[in-house]
């Protein structure tokens, strides 16, 4: 009975991959937001984890479509009907109806990823309307209308938000430069133009508006620049991390592959031995999933082969012996004169049909005669030839 060498492949559990290191529930969202998120802002690539870059997109997306709902909604949505019976309503209602389609293709631009592109659209809606609003107040800027300068901190904020942080002194310093225009050469109101010339007042009226603005875009910045470092670190740490664990789940299968490899070169190396000690019938078996098992399926069929030519080559000296002892029964019965005997071949050789067909018809040439004495048993006697 043969023996058989069966290796399946070691068993491997599958190794979480890397990206289930990193958070896999970071762009998750309460269901009253999500469809929000859904309709106006990027959305989170599927199937793999996020880089860095991404990660910061989708945050500056998903916070820009929060700030123009805002804005639209509860700011220049309801300043309408105000702007509309204000005194000066028919020269800022035009402005404040173009900015508010600005906001708009500022949602189609946050959705389609031009971030930049949305956030000045957002910053500059304001800027004009503020501007255009303060400029155009009938009798000029009086000391009630100067609190409107602090409306221009809201573009500072959404620049360091949405755009680059250093953005925030940008628009900071185009505000200073509008709250001086507005200072020293546009209409003033006489209680305005009263201040502007006491010098207990003139200062504090540059000082605070400019103070508000450098505060606003200082704080910002520095605000936004260590929160995008604290998730550039975090981020960093984390792709660490899937890395260390990529690798050493690579190597993990390195090793199991390269243990298969080894017990699969040693099923074979031992089969071949067996073989050559004349256990013919042993095969490789190896796993189907198994690295080598194409290769084994080729050694045992060349096994079979092999296997087969060595039962040939015996069939084939069996027939040389009887052919050799054949020969020498035919030359000694020449030089003994006598009837020379066939010889009985090993059973399962191609000489049995000659053989057999050779005493039947001695049997018929003679019925009944038995073999001389002293015959050889392995020679039945051939009947003598005629002389």
């Amino acid at each position: 009975m043969s023996q058989t060498v069966y290796l399946p492949s070691p068993p491997t559990q599958p190794a979480p991959g890397a990206s289930a290191l990193l958070q896999a529930d970071e762009f998750v969202a309460p269901a009253w937001l999500a469809w929000w998120y859904r309709l106006a802002a990027l959305r989170p690539p599927v199937g793999r984890v996020a880089t860095l870059r991404e990660r910061e997109r989708i945050r500056r997306s998903r916070l820009a479509s929060i700030l123009l709902a805002v804005q639209l909604v509860l700011i220049e949505g309801p300043v309408i009907p105000v702007v509309a019976n204000a005194p000066n309503g028919h020269l800022v209602l035009p402005w404040l109806v173009g900015c508010i389609g600005a906001l708009f293709v500022a949602f189609y631009c946050n959705k389609c990823g031009w971030l930049t592109l949305a956030g000045l659209l957002m910053v500059a809606s304001i800027e004009v309307t503020v501007s255009i609003k303060i400029l155009t107040v009938p009798g000029g800027i009086s000391l009630g209308y100067l609190p409107q300068f602090d409306i221009l901190i809201q573009p500072i904020l959404i620049s360091v938000a949405l755009l680059a942080p250093w953005s925030a002194f940008v628009v900071a310093g185009l505000n200073i430069g509008f709250v001086l225009f507005a200072l020293v050469a546009a209409p003033h109101a006489p209680d305005l133009v009263a201040a502007l010339h006491n010098p207990a007042q003139v200062g504090d009226i540059f000082a605070v508006p400019i103070m508000g603005q450098l505060l606003a875009a200082f704080f910002g910045w520095i605000i936004v620049h260590n929160l995008l470092e604290a998730l550039k670190r975090a981020s960093q740490a984390e792709q660490v991390a899937a890395l260390e664990h990529a690798i050493a789940e690579s190597r993990a299968q390195t090793e199991a592959r390269n243990q298969q490899l080894e017990s699969g070169i040693q099923a074979i190396v031992w089969t071949i031995q067996r073989v050559s000690n004349r256990r013919e019938r042993e095969r490789i078996q190896l796993a189907p999933d198994h690295e080598l098992w194409p290769i084994a399926q080729q050694l045992n069929r060349f096994l079979d082969r092999y296997q087969g030519a060595r039962a040939d080559a015996v069939v084939l000296e069996q027939v040389r012996q009887i052919c050799n002892r054949w020969a020498n029964e035919i030359h000694q019965a020449r030089m003994e004169r006598r009837a020379w005997r066939l010889p009985l071949s090993a059973p399962h050789t191609p000489l049995d049909v000659v053989i057999m067909a050779l005493l039947a018809q001695t049997e018929h040439l003679q019925p009944g005669a038995g073999k001389p004495v002293g015959q050889d048993p392995s020679f039945p006697e051939r009947p003598p030839s005629d002389r």
